[in-house]
């Protein structure tokens, strides 16, 4: 089977539709694979009505839907986004169109339904994102441990999210108030920030009034998430409204004990108290959580070698990929 993994080409969306259309036509694919947005949604049903009415239109999600503010800096979406209604009627509209849709977590699938009156989602199938460990050098983890001097740093806490999203930001700082309190213990806690993006500030602005500044390493965006993990002794995700985290995965695939927050999809990748802990995103829940781990080396290597096992057996790659050929070939 020729399958096209459509994305779009520069320009206006005019243009984007030709030469999308365009190309679509010289490969002839009998399906189209594409993301969940209204854009990518209209130009494979374009191609559908107009050049071929047999191919296969299989779409998929993989950000949670969300109608709320998590900080009170975020601008309000109702001002932003006046031609919502409209949206969602084409996009439910062009769902009804397509032959498969595709969510990566049962949380995520769920919210879709809610959140649409589309009939075909009723039969929406879960696949979630897959992993796979990148191999690090012992050169490159101690160059990273003597940069940011922790080399009798215990225990060393980490953290990955993309500090555009107020909902990861909001699970970052319930994160800084518990390592505060960790670190009354522990003084030779460290907490590793890895990520970038529109909200930092509000981070570093907490950093400084919790007085952590000696404690919090910010690193921004880097190109290798597993060095940081490497040196980590315990791996933190406090994001409040995750579909299927890769950090949780990479975490896992690690060997990193886990502290996750009891939102989103976590839960289908963290099984509490075997592969990870959950627990509610409240400071005093997730302080225990933290000290818990931190004074119990064997819970924490139990618990990150658990995490293994299941990432590689149930969420590398291979095993993917198995699962969306079997949904190109109409077997799930």
């Amino acid at each position: 089977m020729k399958v096209v993994l459509l994305v779009l080409w520069g320009g206006n969306i005019f243009s984007k539709i030709y030469k999308t259309v365009k190309t679509l036509k010289k490969f002839s694919p009998e399906a189209i694979h594409c993301h969940g947005r209204i854009h990518y949604i209209l130009i494979s049903y374009i191609y559908k009505i107009l050049i071929n009415k047999n191919v296969i239109l299989i779409c998929s999600f993989y950000t949670q839907p969300s109608h709320k503010t998590y900080l009170s800096t975020t601008i309000d979406g109702r001002e932003v986004n006046k031609y919502e209604r409209l949206r969602k009627l084409i996009s439910i509209y062009l769902l009804n169109r397509t032959d498969k849709i595709v969510a990566n977590s049962n949380s995520l699938a769920e919210n879709i339904k809610k959140d649409m009156d589309a009939k075909i989602l009723s039969s929406i199938k879960v696949i979630p994102s897959g992993v796979e460990k990148f191999h690090i050098n012992d050169g490159e983890v101690q160059e990273y441990i003597k940069r940011y001097s922790l080399q009798n740093a215990y225990p060393v806490f980490s953290t990955v999210g993309v500090l555009q999203w107020d909902w990861k930001v909001a699970g970052m700082l319930i994160l800084l108030k518990a390592f505060r309190r960790v670190i009354e213990e522990w003084s030779s806690s460290r907490l590793i920030l890895v990520g970038d993006g529109q909200f930092r500030y509000i981070v570093e602005e907490e950093i400084e009034r919790l007085r952590l500044q000696n404690h919090v390493i910010m690193t921004g965006n880097i190109s290798n998430t597993f060095i940081p993990l490497a040196v980590s002794d315990i791996y933190c995700h406090m994001a409040l409204n995750e579909s299927c985290s890769v950090s949780i995965l990479e975490a896992m695939i690690s060997g990193k004990p886990i502290i996750a927050a009891s939102a989103g999809g976590n839960s289908d990748l963290i099984k509490d108290g075997e592969t990870g802990l959950l627990v509610e995103p409240e400071v005093e829940k997730l302080w225990c959580a933290m000290l818990k781990l931190s004074n119990n080396r064997e819970l924490a290597v139990k618990l990150g070698r658990a995490a293994t096992i299941v990432a590689e057996e149930k969420y590398n790659w291979a095993v993917i990929a198995k699962r969306y050929l079997l949904l190109y070939l109409d077997k799930i």
